[in-house]
């Protein structure tokens, strides 16, 4: 017998990292990192259909044929991950997701990561309608599921770090139009840490007191170009390196009179901030004229209320 006990969907928006500092390689094999991180409203749609069942089956489903659609993708593993957490047996359930692709994958702008907190967030409300539960700790989500996940769950601007497990609510980044430019390649997370591992030891942690007090300054002033002197990402040089037209592309966008351009995440996706009255529509359409080869993506940042 199989009966439908819940059906939902949910969003899940994109990230960016405004900064990103790798720091020393765990003995666990993790590294510890800093990450000053916002949320942006380009956002893939996941659909939650759960039945109560003597005959338990799990399905993924996606419009995009690359996206894995059994135990590896991050959506199920997050599934999992909620049942062994809060102790409820997988086999009493059939659980069918389906997932709407809009953020592009392996591209630094956590889809995967974004799917899988939209899933918790949707056996949540499957399981705990009235809201009287504790939420499974960050520091499982990281470990046991993937290490944006947390940031994910959380969203809005924080500042990230251990494993992505420590999350520190910072002041609200302003809404701000950005564009966000995806090079014609993809770059394996795993592959681009391991690149870094003997540059990372050198770095060192912030220190959080002065780094939150300058961040509140450029915000308040509206001085966004200083971010270049504050914000930076471990990952850049090497992206540079191996993929040389990456600075053509930064150099474009710094053109269009972004005030600060970077690297989101280890790459290879680039975003460039503007100013409230900016026309992100014409410099849009420019971009993707000029590099037919790249996607553009015009969004802004968004807060954590705007996504309720």
């Amino acid at each position: 017998m199989t009966q439908l006990i819940f059906s939902g969907k949910e969003i899940a928006p994109a990230k960016i990292n405004l900064s990103l500092k790798v720091l020393e390689l765990r003995s666990d094999n993790y590294h510890n990192l800093e990450s000053l991180m916002v949320t942006v409203d380009l956002c893939d749609q996941l659909s939650l259909f759960l039945y109560k069942s003597d005959k338990s089956s799990w399905r993924v489903s996606s419009d995009r044929s690359d996206l894995p659609q059994n135990e590896n993708n991050i959506a199920y593993k997050a599934a999992r991950a909620f049942f062994k957490w809060y102790e409820i047996n997988p086999d009493s359930y059939s659980l069918n997701l389906e997932i709407v692709k809009n953020i592009p994958s392996q591209a630094g702008l956590g889809g995967g990561s974004a799917d899988a907190a939209a899933t918790l967030r949707l056996l949540e409300r499957a399981f705990f309608a009235d809201d009287n539960f504790e939420a499974m700790p960050l520091s499982y989500m990281a470990h046991e599921i993937g290490a944006d996940v947390p940031y994910c769950y959380t969203s809005g601007t924080c500042f990230v770090r251990g494993i992505g497990d420590i999350i520190e609510e910072f002041p609200a980044f302003p809404q701000l139009p950005l564009i966000l430019f995806k090079p014609p390649t993809s770059i394996s997370t795993k592959h681009a840490f391991a690149a870094l591992n003997a540059e990372s030891k050198a770095n060192k942690p912030v220190n959080r007191s002065s780094f939150k007090i300058k961040y509140s300054e450029i915000i308040a002033e509206k001085s966004y170009s200083d971010f270049s002197l504050l914000l930076e990402n471990s990952f850049l040089p090497n992206v540079k390196q191996s993929y040389p037209k990456i600075n053509d592309y930064m150099n474009a966008l710094t053109e269009t009179k972004s005030p600060f351009v970077s690297l989101s995440g280890t790459g290879p996706t680039l975003f460039a901030l503007y100013e409230e009255n900016a026309d992100v529509d014409v410099i849009a359409k420019s971009l993707s004229k000029k590099f037919p080869e790249t996607l553009v993506f015009k969004n802004k940042i968004v807060g954590q209320d705007s996504l309720k």
